[in-house]
């Protein structure tokens, strides 16, 4: 065992692997862009880059700084706040712009407590009402469905209509405090994208992911057995030249195993294994780009926005802070295909991690944040190599979908905590 190779978690040795392998997919970790790995499974199941799926995908700020990606605010929705809350280059002492702007502040505020009502009754929702499949509609789907939250959604949806036509009004004062800012708030609302939810048509601002996932797919199935696009090995001897960094310090330290059931499967004794080797193959593997509409200027989103004091609590840190509604941008989504994780230890380590725990009513195992079913130990293809080594096979079924390992986002993180 190389010193050392335990104090890393398992996160880290991929991420290397992915960056050595295909430098152009992660983050470099550099102080403007970060790759954090997806916390817990999501399907990558657009059809086209901008479909319902890909927008919902695409318009997730990260909730958190640390490794692990999980969707926070709509990024539309919270760039539309922030727009209206810069302070205009010369000043917003103008008495009708501030009026419009305590209009802006009051609607906010009331959209805001609506939003949380509504997040509050999806997530009761979504609890009762899981499909077939394991998983349930996103968000967006439920507050345009009719036997869902599409009360919710018309609600939102109203006081939305009622920010545009303040923010159009708005726009025409800043024309001679802030030309620039006063374009960027009447692009609001004007580069849209029709999509359709639940049977019905909306517009949201214009979205892409690129690339073409399904073309992907097909070209990845056409793939002869035992042809991977990603093919790696993780053990004692791996050393790592592209360090994997986050914004905040990481939550998740050894955990590269989890179950259905708690168990007590010793992680970090499987890592420490003298004879731990873990090969991690996947039969396709892609970086999908996110390009966003003229209605998304970068060049407002920045940790040093001046923002205009006024009816609302919004401050610099309500959109770049620690828990900023825009602290990342999402800029590119990674997406692995079918992978299959190779596991050998010793045979006392086998008998007492997985032997010790086989009557356990455990129904799937997620590894290295891939979820595979399991069926008893016979489901793992355990092999006896006849050097006191076990081998464990966990392999993705033959109707899996793709999957999305990762999001690459730029920092605008302000530091304040």
């Amino acid at each position: 065992m190389v010193k050392g190779f335990e104090s890393k978690t398992q996160f880290d040795y991929l991420y290397d692997a992915l960056a050595q392998k295909y430098p152009g997919l992660v983050a470099k970790n550099s102080d403007s862009s970060v790759f954090q790995f997806s916390q817990m499974p999501i399907a990558a199941n657009w059809v086209t880059g901008n479909d319902p799926t890909a927008y919902d995908i695409a318009n997730g700020v990260p909730l958190n700084l640390d490794g692990f990606y999980v969707k926070g605010d709509q990024l539309d929705t919270s760039y539309s706040t922030l727009i209206r809350s810069l302070k205009p280059k010369l000043g917003d002492d103008n008495l009708a712009y501030q009026g419009l702007k305590k209009d802006s502040d009051d609607l906010t505020n009331e959209f805001q407590a609506i939003a949380d009502n509504a997040n509050k009754a999806y997530y009761i929702w979504a609890a009762n009402n899981t499909n077939p499949n394991g998983t349930v509609s996103s968000k967006s789907e439920w507050l345009n469905d009719p036997l869902g939250g599409k009360s919710w959604g018309d609600k939102l949806n109203n006081i939305q209509k009622q920010v545009d036509e303040v923010s159009n009004e708005m726009s025409e004062i800043l024309k001679s405090m802030d030309a620039a800012l006063s374009d960027t708030l009447a692009n609001l609302g004007t580069d849209t994208m029709p999509i359709s939810r639940g049977g019905t048509a909306i517009k949201v601002p214009s979205v892409t992911l690129g690339g073409n996932l399904s073309g992907d797919k097909l070209r990845w199935d056409s793939y002869p057995k035992g042809q991977y696009d990603f093919d790696v090995v993780i053990n004692a001897d791996s050393v790592i030249e592209s360090p994997w960094k986050t914004v905040y310090s990481t939550k998740v330290v050894q955990k590269c195993w989890s179950t259905s059931v708690e168990t007590k499967v010793d992680t970090f004794r499987i890592i420490t294994d003298n004879h731990y080797n873990l090969k991690v193959q996947a039969v396709g593997i892609q970086g999908y780009q996110i390009t966003r509409g003229r209605w998304y200027n970068p060049a407002f989103v920045t940790p040093d926005a001046q923002i205009v004091q006024g009816a609302t609590s919004l401050t610099n840190d309500s959109f770049f802070g620690l828990n900023g509604c825009l602290h990342m941008i999402p800029e590119s989504i990674l997406v692995m295909y079918k992978p299959t994780i190779t596991l050998t230890i010793s045979s006392q380590t086998y008998k007492q991690q997985f032997e010790a725990n086989a009557n356990l009513d455990i129904n799937w195992i997620e590894m290295i944040g891939f979820r595979f079913s399991f069926n008893g130990l016979a489901s793992l293809q355990p092999v006896d190599n006849g050097d006191n080594t076990v081998t464990l096979t966990f392999r993705s079924p033959d109707n899996a979908v793709p999957q999305i390992l990762g999001v690459t986002s730029k920092v605008e993180f302000n530091g304040n905590k």
